[in-house]
């Protein structure tokens, strides 16, 4: 499992690498003006890929993870259509897969006309898919999901909703509920931004728990950075739901 990782971190660099090299020495074959609305992408390395409370490696091995996202208006004004990707490496066991690709979409705007500006939603989905793990697994999966967001100037709050008829392995109807807050911080030159959420986890065959994320994040010579403490209460699955300090190192494009 430690060597396919190391292919799969070398594979990622060597893509992200090839695509540097061929947007700075030629030209585009298909300028993006042609093409209506806007795509993205994102690269990111981290300590440990942690989610809901959750390391998804059981070793705490790094994370190379990155997406691509694609976004347009839609017919009816102040609403957009996205869709995208984002792929992780995990590890959860000797044969449990090493590759996490989340497929996902939605509608998403504000609530001029009916709320305040500053109040923005997000309704979508997310398809958990792992490639290469065995079907005996039943890791794959389907979430709704919907948040929303009220911008309040010096700080902003969030909340959101996720729900599945089928959770991973096969554990039935779940439900996933989060809170959260940032607040930049008024220290010179420092540019930093403290957040942090609450989250709590339902699931109908498995415990339920909640977990706790507190981080500091900044713009550091283009790049996002992240400073990350997680923790979980009431998850009984040994060193994964522990307590941590993760860091992640990311850039869009």
């Amino acid at each position: 499992m430690e060597t396919k990782m190391k292919r799969t971190y070398l594979a990622f660099g060597a893509m992200v690498f090839a695509m540097g090299i061929s947007q700075a020495g030629a030209e585009s074959l298909l300028p993006a003006e042609s093409i209506p609305g806007e795509f993205s992408a994102s690269v990111a390395i981290g300590s440990d890929y942690v989610f809901r409370g959750v390391s998804q490696t059981v070793n705490d091995s790094p994370t190379v993870q990155g997406s691509l996202d694609y976004s347009i208006d839609s017919f009816v004004e102040g609403i957009g259509i996205y869709a995208g990707v984002w792929g992780s490496n995990v590890q959860f066991g000797t044969d449990d897969g090493s590759i996490e690709l989340d497929w996902y979409g939605g509608l998403t705007g504000d609530a001029s006309g009916i709320a305040p500006d500053p109040i923005s939603w997000d309704i979508g989905f997310v398809y958990f898919h792992y490639p290469d793990s065995p079907d005996s697994s039943n890791l794959d999966y389907w979430e709704g999901n919907i948040s929303l967001g009220y911008d309040l100037g010096p700080y902003s709050l969030s909340a959101g909703l996720a729900m599945s008829p089928d959770f991973t392995g096969e554990t039935g109807d779940s439900a996933y509920l989060n809170l959260g807050v940032e607040v930049p911080l008024k220290i010179p030159f420092a540019g930093l931004t403290a957040g942090g959420y609450w989250g709590t986890q339902w699931v109908d065959e498995s415990d339920d728990y909640s977990d706790v994320k507190l981080a500091l994040s900044a713009d550091v010579l283009g790049f996002d950075a992240e400073l990350a403490f997680h923790d979980t209460i009431g998850h009984e699955d040994g060193d994964t739901s522990d307590a941590r300090v993760v860091i992640m190192v990311g850039r869009s494009f």
